[in-house]
């Protein structure tokens, strides 16, 4: 062979090794319809919205994520805040004593609640305005879980029977 056909050789090589790493790629990023909840439901006469790829600060604050809105967009970049008041996981709020024994009850609630997204979709809800007072700005909302059948529940009933509220209510 010629060192004009070897490199055609290798250039075809990488052509096809560059398509068969974008089909993948695609595969991952972008799981078949069928396989995905969908990125928004009716639940409780409102519309909620499905966040993809949550990072859990603790268990009432996702530091990053993906809110999933209509025609395949998404909200991406904003920490979302739930409607209810979780216990700490570091000494940061300025507006509460956070203690050892709070900072311990915190990590074990946001470990829970990571475990429930492993086998449940979290889902965001329209918080009314009146209890939208974030001073962080963060996506203040109600939070639900999905499960795998479908059944949809509020994550406060879980946080609250888990004992993972600051308040306890």
């Amino acid at each position: 062979m010629s060192k004009k056909s070897d490199k055609w050789a290798w250039c075809c090589v990488a052509v096809m090794a560059a398509l068969l790493i974008g089909d993948v790629v695609y595969l991952l990023a972008f799981e078949p319809r069928s396989s995905r909840p969908p990125a928004t439901i009716q639940y409780d006469g409102q519309t909620l919205y499905r966040v993809d790829y949550p990072t859990v600060h603790d268990a009432d604050t996702i530091t990053d994520g993906v809110i999933c809105l209509p025609f395949k967009a998404g909200i991406v970049g904003r920490s979302i805040r739930a409607d209810y008041d979780a216990w700490e996981v570091t000494r940061g709020r300025q507006t509460v004593k956070v203690t050892d024994e709070e900072l311990a009850k915190g990590k074990a609630a946001r470990d829970a609640l990571i475990e429930q997204l492993k086998t449940r979709t979290l889902y965001l809800g329209e918080l009314p305005k009146e209890l939208d007072i974030d001073p962080y700005d963060r996506v203040d909302s109600v939070w639900y879980f999905r499960d795998a059948g479908g059944k949809v529940s509020r994550v406060a009933d879980w946080a609250r029977a888990g004992g993972h509220l600051r308040s306890g209510k």
